[in-house]
């Protein structure tokens, strides 16, 4: 009951905050509406911003960064590398509280304008943001490689005042090795991940049209390698991923009605398919596993402001399919299994309010819900016999169901100094224990920090 009230309050106040626009549009001068106010336009506002504006439950150990993707934020770096034209001179940051080791989301970067009209950029320790919903860690027994210690370096020039092109191209490897010793016998298993990505994308901007178009191809390397010696006799196999390579299309607009509203459509696609190559080759009668993810994604949102209020909102379609093909299943020759799984997420819907209180601090409100299903089909063919099963799951209770997130978050900039937080949903929830009770509830789940030079 406490939370159907809460829901309606929040849309009451989106409602309500819609409806003054259009009676204080005239107030405005008539400023392209395409950027944010001067301060948010300079400074972005980091992944505390978008989760605090309705991106939706990111921070995940499976997940990768989540976006609100009809929101303008310098964290479309990690996706457009032609809006380091935005963010020329630009030192950022982001501080993740809920997250730790090799699902930590925290990384820093800077932009330099070298010279006129060209860009130079680096970003540290960045998780890899697809330019859609994104790969999988656990990638159906094939692991596509969680990247850290990565490298990514970033070039832009603008070919004129309207446009600006971008590329960047990343690193990332991972490397364990566990020893194990004992009499007259050894063994030693090294996994090794990489991975090498390219991002070229470009800006087209005018006072009626802001065109965005990104395109992102990632290769990925994964080998497990096992080496053996017992009574003087060694033996080594080793598993790699075969395939792997990952291609991501992103691009949306921000068309501007009139001085009040922008109409921003959206689309992505990505594609990754991966299998398991052994070394040396087992009999050809052994099981083998080919994985696949295509994943669909369209949305239409408006962005609207005021002299001292932005909302940002939308609604998506997204259709993903996850594939696992199974050959000389139980290795038996000739025996297969397909596994499909097919999420349609309609609609799924960002939400946000951002409002300047004072001329240095900013409050956020967002809100972010995911409505759809599951179907799963499981096709087999056993001793030239073919059955098939399909079954469905409601949003509600299926695997691929995000939920849907209250957000709350603040910003503060001090010139060109730009500090913003993100409330975490389990302090909100959970309360701050201060006797005794959960200590896993930090009060900021992400902070994001910004100066521009």
């Amino acid at each position: 009951m406490k939370k159907n009230l809460l829901l309606r309050a929040i849309f009451a106040l989106l409602v309500g905050v819609s409806l003054t626009f259009s009676a204080r549009a005239q107030e405005q001068s008539p400023t392209s509406l395409l950027a944010p106010p001067k301060t948010q336009r300079e400074l972005g506002g980091g992944f505390a911003r978008e989760l605090a504006l309705g991106a939706g439950g990111a921070y995940s150990p499976n997940g990768l960064y989540n976006f609100n993707p009809f929101l303008r934020n310098d964290t479309y770096l990690l996706i457009n590398p032609a809006y380091i034209g935005d963010f020329g001179n630009y030192v950022w940051g982001n501080f993740d509280g809920a997250q730790s080791g090799a699902t930590s989301q925290t990384f820093a970067g800077a932009n330099f304008e070298v010279t006129k009209n060209l860009y130079l950029g680096l970003l540290v320790n960045t998780r890899d943001a697809l330019a859609t919903t994104g790969a999988l860690d656990e990638f159906n027994g094939n692991t596509l490689p969680n990247i850290e210690n990565t490298l990514g370096f970033l070039i832009g020039y603008k070919l004129s005042p309207e446009l600006t092109l971008g590329a960047q191209i990343y690193t990332g490897s991972r490397t364990a090795e566990d020893k194990n010793e004992a009499p007259n016998s050894s063994s030693t298993e090294t996994s090794k991940l990489s991975t090498l990505g390219f991002d070229v994308g470009a800006v087209y901007n005018t006072a009626q049209l802001r065109g965005e178009l990104a395109v992102k191809v990632r290769m990925n390397s994964r080998s497990v390698k096992e080496q053996t010696s017992t009574g003087g006799t060694s033996t080594s196999a080793e598993v790699s991923l075969d395939g792997g390579m990952e291609l991501g299309v992103n691009a949306r607009a921000f068309y501007k009605l009139n001085n009040t509203y922008d109409l921003v459509p959206t689309v992505s696609f990505y594609n990754v398919s991966a299998k398991a190559k052994i070394d040396p080759a087992p009999p050809t009668n052994t099981e083998a596993v080919e994985s696949s993810q295509t994943t669909f994604e369209v949305g239409l949102g408006l962005n609207a402001k005021t002299k001292n209020a932005l909302l940002i909102g939308g609604i998506s379609f997204v259709n993903a399919t996850e594939e696992t093909k199974t050959t000389n299943l139980n290795n038996v020759s000739g025996d297969t299994r397909t596994e499909t799984d097919k999420t349609t997420l309609l609609p799924r819907i960002n939400l946000g309010v951002e409002y300047y209180a004072l001329d240095w601090l900013t409050v956020r409100l967002g809100y972010f819900k995911t409505m759809g299903g599951t179907e799963s089909i499981d096709e087999r063919r056993v001793s030239n016999t073919t059955t098939k099963t399909t079954s469905t799951r409601n949003g509600a209770s299926g695997a691929n169901y995000l939920g849907d997130f209250i957000s709350v978050g603040v910003g503060m900039h001090f010139g060109d100094w730009n500090m913003n937080f993100a409330v975490n949903e389990t302090f909100l929830r959970n309360g701050p224990h201060l006797v005794g009770g959960n200590t896993t509830s930090p009060l900021f789940a992400v902070f994001s920090s910004s100066y521009r030079f």
